[in-house]
């Protein structure tokens, strides 16, 4: 999985916080699994939405400048690889 090699392979500038992260997503994958993975049922309650924002929020604009940037991946979205 790319977040698993990105977290190994962070620089300092970033390992913090792909910890921060990986420690909140780790608590939501968990979460997600207690509620069979149904996003229905994760967002119907103020326990599953605060930790979805809890979760984002650790998802700082430096981890995503290193994933985009340095790792040349991305969230989801379609990009052409670089040449150089």
């Amino acid at each position: 999985m790319w977040f698993e090699e990105a977290k190994r392979n962070a620089p300092d500038t970033v390992s913090d916080d792909f910890a921060v992260y990986a420690a909140a997503y780790d608590e939501y994958a968990h979460y997600l699994s207690t509620v069979g993975y149904n996003l229905d049922v994760v967002f119907s309650t103020p326990e599953g939405q605060q930790l979805a924002i809890d979760t984002s929020h650790t998802l700082t604009p430096a981890i995503v400048r290193y994933v985009t940037d340095e790792c040349s991946l991305s969230f989801g979205e379609s990009h052409d690889a670089p040449t150089s």
